[in-house]
């Protein structure tokens, strides 16, 4: 490893040159350092150094010892004559090793950019919206257009600005149709750290499709955040074959999400009424990368111990949850500070004796299995000893909610309604809905706020 370094012309300086071109036209070169990561690790200085050498004039490669934050071996390569840094970082970043996708960039200290401070940009009167969401105000108008006598100011930004830019928009399709505005936006959706993808206006295999092809144009090592909405897809005919189609598909993502060490990951797939459609591979339940879990329409099957060593927030929605599956959750995620249950079933307890977890959501309750067999009303306990917050809403097809153990807490919200209240007789309503409420008065009288918002539990 180290540097390696051949013998150069020594009359070529590391400053801007002029040569005159084919045509007589007089262009610009000069020497770029680059960052390159992503190679095989059996790789040296001089597999580097032929490498590079198919795309440009390399004058010295330096392999660092050390690995990357990400775990990867890295190396700084200086290039001379070049004309258009961002076509060389284009043309280095396309060439694949293997397996190894090779990702390369401008060294960071050899750039020299105005500070965003010192950027102009207008802001509306009386907006107080940041600067970076002017700027997608003026480059996102009914779908992508250019931003009139403004192109040159925002495309002159630096690129890490815009990949910030481009991860505030609402998809990952409205940042590839940032494509058409200029060459210097050509690529720069592949480096966002940020994918977001919508079934809304596509057939469902052409959705796959879709999917499947912005990943494999996709050039970041990492991710912050990945999302995949199936929800929106009423229009389907056979929504239930579609779904199965799907799970190959899913775990693709998902693995392919994971591999670029994500952060956030949001993955909601709805099938037909509340069944969950994605059967998730076992190495989902071994991550140390996520952070944030949302996930709804998924099957939890672990077949060993869960390991979320870095989860803090997990909202699981129409999912089978037993005691046990529950348990190993909270023992596999010792950082998790907020859990969210949405119409999840197959538990009678909450037991949830974590000292980390702070914030508890119990939105919705129906048991499918015994709905579909006629009886449905069960009673379920909660006791959370630690958490400080706590909310109960949606529709909760229940006989009895009980808090056993909440002493921790300070604050509560109470919104749901009770369809286990129904009875053959009004009276017994009455007392079956009085019922509850009492006992929710009662365990939550020490609590400091209380809130009881459009409360329709018939009483």
């Amino acid at each position: 490893m180290g540097s390696f370094k051949p013998k150069v012309n020594s009359s070529v300086d590391l400053e801007w040159k002029i040569n005159t071109g084919k045509n007589g036209t007089r262009n610009k070169e000069k020497a770029v350092s680059m960052y390159i990561t992503n190679f095989p690790p059996n790789m040296e200085s001089q597999d580097l150094w032929k490498m590079c050498g198919e795309v440009g004039t390399v004058s010295d490669v330096y392999l660092a010892r050390k690995l990357s934050k990400l775990g990867k071996r890295f190396a700084f390569v200086r290039f001379l004559r070049v004309q258009d840094e961002s076509e060389l970082a284009r043309k280095l970043s396309a060439i694949w090793i293997g397996t190894h996708h090779v990702f390369a960039t401008v060294a960071g200290f050899g750039r020299k950019q105005k500070p965003f401070h010192q950027l102009e940009t207008r802001k509306e009167e009386g907006n107080s919206t940041n600067d970076h969401e002017n700027v997608v105000t003026e480059i996102m108008r009914d779908g992508v257009t250019k931003a009139e006598g403004k192109e040159d100011r925002i495309s002159a930004l630096p690129d890490c600005l815009l990949h910030e830019i481009l991860s505030r928009l609402p998809t990952t399709k409205d940042a590839i149709r940032t494509d058409t505005l200029s060459k210097r936006w050509k690529h720069v959706w592949t480096w966002v750290p940020s994918l977001i993808f919508r079934d809304d206006n596509y057939p469902p295999l052409e959705f796959s499709s879709f999917v499947d092809k912005t990943l494999s144009k996709f050039r970041g090592l990492k991710l912050k955040k990945f999302q995949v909405f199936t929800i929106n897809g009423h229009h389907y005919h056979n929504r239930y074959n579609i779904c199965r189609r799907f799970e190959a598909h899913a775990n693709n993502w998902i693995r392919y999400a994971m591999n670029c060490n994500v952060e956030e990951l949001n993955f909601e797939f709805w099938c037909t009424g509340s069944e969950a459609a994605v059967l998730l591979d076992q190495i989902f339940f071994i991550n140390s990368c996520f952070t944030d879990l949302r996930l709804l329409g998924c099957k939890f099957n672990p077949t060993g111990s869960i390991s979320w060593k870095n989860l803090r927030s997990l909202c699981v929605f129409h999912g089978k949850l037993d005691e046990d599956l529950i348990e190993n959750i909270l023992s596999g995620s010792p950082l998790l500070e907020t859990l969210e249950l949405g119409e999840c079933y197959g538990y009678k307890r909450l037991d949830i004796t974590s000292k980390s977890l702070k914030n508890l959501v119990f939105s919705g309750y129906l048991d499918m299995d015994k709905y579909n067999g006629g009886s449905y009303f069960d009673i379920i306990e909660i006791n959370a000893p630690n958490i400080l917050s706590l909310t109960i809403e949606g529709d909760l097809w229940l006989r009895m909610l009980l808090l056993l153990n909440v002493s921790s807490l300070v604050k509560a919200k109470l919104d749901y309604f009770n369809f286990g209240d129904f009875q053959p007789r009004p009276e017994e309503e009455a007392k079956v809905g009085g019922e509850m409420l009492k006992e929710f008065i009662v365990n939550l009288r020490h609590v400091k706020e209380l809130r009881i918002e459009g409360f329709s539990s018939y009483v």
